[in-house]
């Protein structure tokens, strides 16, 4: 706003204006009709927008809903998405922002690279992104690979969060149902195997020489010898001395060793597969062995876990309905004893004594009898529904007003009679 008022009172001049400020600024023009204000700030936007500042200009168009100025930065976005800035993608670009840049016809970004990009995205924004934002974003046709050294991390990030379950995706191939099938566990609850190409499925294919560095680590640790010596698990050279100086591969094989177990089994029979030596195959087989066994064991402690609960929430039940069989005990004794109470009230029968005898009793009459009796023949107006108390009997009468009406009544009534001891 105070942009605004300058270029009213400073003829017609534009200083301050930023691309953080102007499509606000033109906003502003549009709302209060200022047409030279936003003829100068489009003439800015124009020359100003860049591949470097097209994140800027779309979180901005996205905001004051500038659609024609959206649609020119998402397609600039799109374009050199490979080259842009990340701190921009990142602090620009909500996830909805990132997702109609990632999907639109004209992005411009190698698979492996869109691949990182998004790792990073997801690194430096946990929990932004859902499910479903993550299944388009990866999707096959965007990224149909996976970058080596993030492969993990996405392994890592599907544990958590899982992918898109309408397309039933798997968490795992078919060792893992043969794990189940041992243990006799449900511990990993995982869909069954599906043949597409899932984020799951192309992370695994990507993690081969990360599987190989992460054995090849944990031959180091224990001692394996001579990594050169003929006989022994390694690496080509040149891939080797790769890994040893990328802190992102190194991270990423750091990363494998904190993945579940079953993931584990699943990039070690990939590795395997991949594998062309076999020494290099044994060693797989025998990391795989050591998976498969912490795998088990994790089952087996998960159906040991479960089966303390189920024992400790038997206890625990068992005690309420416990308490709760006391408590319907006593409200059945505390019932039994109000209608104990109940049956010692007694209806109260016509007496002769009474003056307008037939105004305050009721005497129902045998079938055929002649009218005209000494007690009234008006009923009660209701009756106790429980205890079968006779309708004969002494009446209380009482007038009522409803809605300016009189409404007359007749009421049974009762005497108690309780034990004389």
């Amino acid at each position: 706003f105070p942009l605004m008022l300058d270029y009213m009172y400073s003829d017609s001049c534009l200083d301050g204006v930023s691309s953080e400020t102007a499509v606000a600024l033109r906003h502003l023009a549009t709302c209060f009709g200022i047409r030279p204000l936003f003829d100068a700030v489009t003439t800015f936007i124009q020359r100003d927008l860049c591949p470097e500042k097209a994140p800027t200009y779309l979180w901005e168009a996205h905001q004051f809903q500038h659609e024609k100025l959206f649609l020119a930065a998402l397609q600039l976005c799109a374009q050199n998405f490979e080259t842009i800035q990340f701190r921009l993608i990142v602090t620009k670009l909500s996830p909805l922002l990132l997702e109609q840049v990632v999907t639109s016809p004209h992005l411009c970004c190698s698979s492996e690279v869109l691949s990182i990009r998004i790792a990073s995205y997801c690194r430096c924004r946990p929990g932004a992104i859902d499910v479903a934002t993550l299944h388009r974003v990866t999707s096959a046709e965007l990224m149909p690979r996976v970058a080596p050294e993030e492969s993990t991390f996405f392994l890592q990030l599907i544990s958590e969060v899982g992918e898109d379950s309408d397309e039933d995706i798997s968490l795992g191939g078919r060792q893992m149902s043969r794990m189940q099938e041992k243990v006799g566990s449900k511990a990993h609850n995982r869909p069954k195997e599906n043949v597409n190409n899932t984020l799951y499925k192309r992370s695994i294919q990507a993690s081969t020489d990360i599987v190989r560095m992460a054995v090849l680590s944990h031959s180091k640790v224990n001692g394996a010898g001579n990594l050169k010596r003929k006989g022994n698990l390694r690496i080509t050279t040149n891939k080797e001395e790769i890994f040893q100086n990328n802190r992102q591969i190194r991270n990423a094989a750091k990363e494998y060793q904190s993945l579940p177990a079953f993931m584990k089994v699943d990039a070690l029979e990939n590795a395997l597969l991949q594998s062309p030596n076999m020494q290099e195959v044994a060693e797989l087989e025998e990391a795989k062995k050591r998976a498969e066994n912490r795998l088990a064991d994790e089952a087996q402690t998960h159906l040991h876990l479960m089966e303390d609960e189920v024992e400790r929430l038997s206890r625990k039940y068992e005690k309420r309905i416990a308490n709760l069989s006391a408590r319907l005990e006593a409200q059945e004794e505390e019932l039994l004893a109000y209608a104990t109470e109940l049956s010692r009230f007694q209806r109260v029968p016509n007496d002769y004594r009474s003056k307008d005898i037939k105004k305050y009793t009721y005497q129902q009459l045998p079938e055929g009898h002649d009218l005209g009796g000494r007690y009234g023949q008006e009923p009660p107006t209701s009756m106790p529904r429980f205890g079968n108390q006779s309708e004969n009997g002494l009446l209380f009468p009482e007038e009522s007003f409803t809605n300016e009406q009189a409404a007359n009544s007749v009421w049974p009534m009762f005497y108690y009679k309780g034990d004389m001891f």
